[in-house]
C-alpha cells in the first residue's frame, strides 16, 4: 500500500470564510513587536578597568560622537573604531524587538528617530553610539502575507486525521 499524502491533501479544499476566521481566531500568531534597525559604534570596556581607563574610552566615544554630529560617515567610523563584531557591516545589528538588547541600550534605542544619534550609552560591555536607522510599528501581518501559511495549516489537519485512520485500519503481518 503506497499512502500518498500530497494526493489526500489536494482533496482537502479551504474557503475563503475558513481563512478568514482562522486568521481572526489566531491574530496574536501574526502580530510582530516594535522593533529599530539600528547601528552602533562600541568603546569596550570592562568592570575591572580603572576609573582613569573609563574615563578615556568614555572620551574617545564622546570624539566619535562629535565626529558623527558634524557629518562624518557613521559606517566608516565603526568600521575603524569599534570593538564590536558588528564593525565590519558599518556597526550594523540588523533589527531587534523592545526588550532584547541590555536595557540602556534598548532605552535608547527605543526613544531615538529615525536618522538621530545618541548621546554615549553605558552599559556593561563599554560606551554606545546608536542610529537608528528604521522604525517598524507593532502590527498584525496582513492576511494576504500569510494566507498560503494558513492554507497549509487548514490543510495538515485533516491530512493527520487522514494518517491516523489508515494507521489504525493498518494491518501488519509477518511473512
Amino acid at each position: 500500500l503506497v499512502l500518498d499524502a500530497a494526493a489526500v491533501e489536494s482533496q482537502v479544499s479551504v474557503t475563503d470564510a475558513e481563512i478568514a476566521a482562522f486568521y481572526k481566531g489566531n491574530d496574536k500568531r501574526y502580530t510582530t513587536p516594535e522593533q529599530r534597525t539600528a547601528s552602533h559604534i562600541l568603546i569596550g570596556a570592562s568592570e575591572g578597568e580603572t576609573a582613569p581607563a573609563k574615563e578615556a574610552k568614555r572620551g574617545k566615544a564622546e570624539e566619535i560622537r562629535n565626529k558623527l554630529v558634524a557629518g562624518e560617515d557613521f559606517a566608516k567610523l565603526a568600521s575603524e573604531n569599534s570593538s564590536c563584531p558588528s564593525k565590519a557591516h558599518g556597526g550594523d545589528l540588523g533589527s531587534f524587538p523592545k526588550g532584547q538588547m541590555v536595557p540602556a541600550f534598548d532605552e535608547a534605542a527605543f526613544s531615538l528617530k529615525v536618522g538621530e544619534i545618541s548621546q554615549v550609552v553605558e552599559t556593561q560591555f563599554g560606551y554606545h553610539i546608536i542610529r537608528v536607522s528604521q522604525h517598524t510599528n507593532a502590527g498584525v501581518e496582513p492576511l494576504a502575507n500569510v494566507k498560503n501559511q494558513i492554507v497549509e495549516d487548514l490543510q495538515r489537519e485533516p491530512l493527520t486525521a487522514w494518517f491516523k485512520d489508515m494507521i489504525g485500519k493498518a494491518k501488519v503481518e509477518r511473512l
